[in-house]
């Protein structure tokens, strides 16, 4: 499956001098600016300062002509007495124009991933906090043992580990954050399979709309499986090359 898009990825490793790191935020607000309301100082978000502004964050940026159209974030939080991180989801965004048929965020997301299979090929754990129905039916079917899901109603220790240290990196019930909040009644959010849309619509309306958090495993194989089922060729190859080990222990 060939694509239209050019895709770069920006982690902590990459050389960026100072000009350049204030071009790339320059670059995301105002791709932001085209989707929000107002652009919240919140993670990829918030202005540099010095020169340790990405060393926890991981950016795919997505171009069409040279002008960025799109960009995924995550952001790496290290857990007490493990020698890997988690990796929580950051932030989405896809200008208005390119939202619909183009698989745009799929083909981000798997560039996501490759790199962080390329770190981590025995897998990792993955955090999702949202509101937004179809971002936590997205998380839930590409990956396993998540917390809460169809499969697994009851958190086991992993899960509440993983939570604690999320829970106190905060979330986005805060002013800035309500610029992300959708109504969950408006199923343009939801995902096709309604079944796990309805799992998580459930829990959020008995939570008042407030956000869910999502924890999960990426298991390499999973991953793989999606690659050959969509026929993306290219990624595949690039998945082969990575390798499979044992699954990350926490």
């Amino acid at each position: 499956m060939s694509s239209k898009y050019h895709f770069e990825l920006i982690t902590g490793e990459t050389p960026l001098s100072d000009v350049q790191q204030e071009t790339l935020q320059a670059s995301l607000r105002y791709l932001c600016s085209q989707c929000l309301p107002e652009i919240p100082n919140y993670q990829a978000l918030k202005e540099p300062r010095g020169t340790d502004w990405l060393v926890d964050k991981m950016v795919v940026l997505a171009y069409l002509d040279n002008n960025l159209v799109g960009f995924i974030s995550a952001l790496s939080i290290p857990i007490p007495d493990s020698d890997d991180p988690i990796i929580h989801t950051g932030l989405t965004m896809v200008h208005p124009s390119h939202r619909r048929s183009t698989g745009l965020k799929q083909m981000m997301f798997n560039h996501l991933i490759l790199h962080l299979l390329g770190k981590f090929p025995g897998g990792f754990w993955v955090t999702t906090l949202a509101e937004v129905i179809s971002s936590l039916v997205h998380t839930s079917i590409y990956t396993i043992n998540g917390f809460p899901s169809i499969e697994h109603n009851e958190p086991n220790q992993t899960h509440l580990r993983i939570a604690k240290e999320i829970e106190q990196s905060g979330s986005n019930d805060w002013p800035e954050g309500r610029v992300f909040m959708k109504d969950i009644d408006d199923q343009r959010y939801w995902h096709r399979d309604l079944e796990r849309s309805k799992f998580y619509y459930d829990r959020l309306r008995n939570n008042k709309g407030a956000e869910q958090l999502l924890v999960a495993f990426v298991d390499p194989n999973i991953i793989r499986m999606a690659m050959k089922k969509k026929h993306n060729k290219d990624l595949v190859g690039k998945f082969s090359s990575l390798g499979v080990s044992e699954p990350s222990k926490l």
